[in-house]
């Protein structure tokens, strides 16, 4: 009986403890509304604006490296920071090592060799076109001759209708005997005899004629066949020509590359010179980069190609504006534009955009990566609701809008949207309150509702 006692009173103090820790956890998650979560928003008025992010590449700068793939000794430079120059302009004189005298003598062989070969193409086209122009004179005579011979054919025939009207004449003359008006003499058999000779005439003549005639298109078709192909090696010539012209190109380029005077790539400014007399210039083996002398810049504004979906492209325009950042270049964002959008997809289902930076981008090298944010269009001024918020039903998309504390669902009309909020055309006005989340199945915390 002591024993159960004493639990008793162990028991009740604990008890106690109990609910005044209970009654305070109570009192602070509920007295203490300020510190509840809100699980209401209003609808307010705002800009709506949707972004699309997209990434590219610098494609197009305002700055060219000046190179030599040659090594050896620079002996003269002709250039200073700030100098103007124009595309193949001397920069720098080199004194060029064993390797590379050897390289350039080489090309300078294959240079010579595809000259040659250049001008043999040039000596042949211009027999080939004396040729032809031979064989469309030849053509033209042959038409001309044609219609000269269609005229004889028709005279021929001509004469022919007339001599057989006449010897019809005739025959029915002597049959009933009349006269003939000319001679005032009856018709006789000598008369005939007359007429049926020169019918006979008449017939040689415009067989005759015909034969020329056929013979004139003959050499028609022959003439139209020489031309044809006169025509055909001009046009293989031609290939040939072009061939020959770019394998000169080449090899000339690549002999001038090769040999000791390094010249300006384009026109521009130069910048950033780092070679002076007596510099040695050593090119990585295998390397295509080269050895960079000083670069060239231009006024002009960098170009970036980006990569669309299908989905994107549908609202790049033209003109829209879009913010731009580079990996390369920390903490600073670039203005520019769209310029152009191809609307027929690569392999991988994606189109191509170009757009252009606002101002030009010191030191900005080609190929760079980019991240575009392009804004499309801004509305302004419209109410606005989280997308959350909402939800479709069918035909109607709805909220759960806050009326005294019981929430109600009501039918709006959207419009835009962007990544998290969408526009309300009709169903709801600033100040309303609706549930953030559809789909919350808390009832309205109490922090709302003060």
């Amino acid at each position: 009986m002591f024993k159960f006692l004493k639990n008793k009173f162990i028991s009740i103090p604990l008890i106690i403890i109990l609910l005044f820790v209970a009654f305070f956890i109570i009192k602070t998650s509920r007295g203490n509304g300020q510190d509840a979560e809100c699980n209401l928003v209003k609808v307010r008025t705002g800009d709506l604006e949707r972004t699309y992010s997209i990434t590219g590449r610098v494609s197009s700068t305002n700055s060219t490296d000046i190179t030599t793939n040659t090594t050896g000794l620079v002996k003269e430079v002709y250039v200073k920071d700030g100098d103007v120059v124009i595309s193949g302009q001397k920069i720098a004189l080199l004194e060029l090592d064993q390797q590379s005298q050897l390289i350039e003598a080489k090309n300078k062989a294959a240079y010579l060799t595809m000259l040659s070969a250049y001008e043999s193409v040039t000596n042949g086209r211009t027999a080939l076109d004396l040729e032809a122009d031979t064989a469309g004179k030849n053509l033209t005579v042959a038409d001309q001759n044609r219609v000269a011979l269609q005229a004889a054919v028709d005279t021929a025939q001509k004469s022919v209708i007339e001599a057989e009207d006449n010897l019809r004449i005739i025959k029915k003359g002597i049959y009933i005997g009349s006269t003939n008006a000319l001679t005032l003499k009856k018709y006789s058999v000598y008369d005939q005899k007359s007429a049926e000779l020169a019918l006979k005439i008449a017939k040689e003549n415009l067989t005759t004629a015909e034969q020329n005639l056929a013979m004139a298109d003959t050499n028609i078709n022959l003439a139209q066949k020489q031309l044809s192909l006169s025509q055909d090696k001009q046009k293989s010539s031609g290939t040939s020509l072009s061939e020959a012209s770019a394998n000169l190109k080449a090899t000339r380029l690549a002999y001038d590359l090769s040999g000791p005077v390094v010249r300006a790539p384009i026109s521009g400014v130069v910048k950033g010179v780092k070679v002076l007399p007596g510099t040695v210039v050593r090119t990585t083996p295998g390397s295509t980069a080269g050895f960079k002398l000083a670069n060239i810049e231009n006024p002009g504004k960098p170009l970036i190609t980006a990569s669309a979906s299908e989905a994107e492209i549908l609202f790049l325009k033209n003109g829209q504006q879009a913010k731009i950042s580079f990996d390369a270049i920390s903490n600073k964002q670039f203005n520019g534009k769209i310029i152009a959008t191809n609307n027929i997809s690569s392999a991988n289902d994606n189109y191509e955009v170009t757009l252009e930076l606002d101002d030009e981008v010191p030191n900005l090298l080609p190929n760079l990566s980019a991240d575009i944010d392009i804004i499309p269009e801004v509305k302004k001024g419209v109410l606005l609701v989280p997308t959350t918020a909402l939800e479709e039903k069918g035909d109607k998309v709805l909220v759960k809008k806050n009326e005294n504390g019981k929430l109600v669902e009501a039918k709006v009309e959207i419009g835009d949207e962007s990544d998290t909020l969408t526009e309300i055309k009709t169903g709801l006005k600033e100040g309303d309150s609706i549930l953030v989340n559809f789909f919350d199945k808390k009832k309205v915390s109490e922090s709302c509702e003060k």
